[in-house]
């Protein structure tokens, strides 16, 4: 799978939901294995090439039911993932390694833009965000990560068809950046909080773009906001 979508719209939160929903350990899996775009550049500077399949392979070995999650990959070099597209083929078997059982999620900011036009273009004609779908906006999370410079550009994993779904994250509204204030001072605080406080953190943590509707930021800093807020407060 690849996530599309704005910085702060939910990919990492998804992403680490399936891997609550996988293991027991969630996240911290040895069999769940992230890759951010700074470790995998670093790599590449430090050995002029980044042996990601030969990674993919002992991990596949140790657990044929890996979570592998590529992050920020629209800050890589396009081309960087066309060495593993064999080992996502779902009929790949190589040399005794099974692919088919692994989920591979690569995330990436690519495409939101397109995608938050879309949705205006949608709203403004009349229909509801919560009454879009997929269809809607698939294509365009597909092509925005073809086209755009980043890890996907000119990818052969999307010219060999071995990502089954571009899966869009759609610019936030106000109440969606409420749930978010308010699922942060349950983890964080431990305790709710009021309407006014809220406000407050939206104020300084959050801006709007041009129609006051969507949140430019999604719910990216507010944890820090919040984390702030609860340490002053205590």
């Amino acid at each position: 799978m690849s996530f599309h979508g704005t910085s702060g719209t939910g990919k990492n939160f998804v992403s680490d939901f399936v891997a609550q929903a996988l293991y027991q350990k969630g996240i911290e899996s040895n069999y769940v294995h992230k890759y951010t775009a700074d470790i995998i550049i670093f790599d590449e500077l430090v050995m002029n090439q980044f042996s990601l399949a030969a990674g993919i392979k002992k991990a596949i070995k140790d657990c044929p039911y890996s979570l592998f999650i590529f992050d920020e990959i629209e800050k890589l070099k396009p081309g960087v993932f066309d060495a593993i597209v064999n080992l996502l083929d779902h009929h790949s078997s190589l040399k005794g390694y099974d692919f088919s059982k692994a989920i591979f999620i690569f995330l990436s900011n690519s495409a939101g833009t397109e995608i938050a036009v879309k949705l205006k273009s949608i709203t403004d004609s009349g229909r509801f965000r919560d009454e879009t779908t997929l269809v809607d906006f698939e294509r365009i999370a597909e092509l925005g990560a073809y086209n755009v410079v980043g890890g996907l550009q000119d990818s052969k994993l999307i010219e060999s068809h071995v990502i089954d779904h571009f899966v869009p994250f759609l610019p936030l509204e106000q109440r969606h950046v409420e749930q978010c204030i308010k699922k942060e001072f349950n983890k964080i605080c431990h305790r709710s909080t009021s309407d006014k406080i809220i406000s407050d953190i939206m104020k300084a943590a959050v801006t709007f773009d041009e129609t006051h509707v969507y949140s430019n930021n999604g719910c990216k800093r507010l944890s820090k906001k919040v984390e702030a807020y609860c340490y002053m407060n205590t």
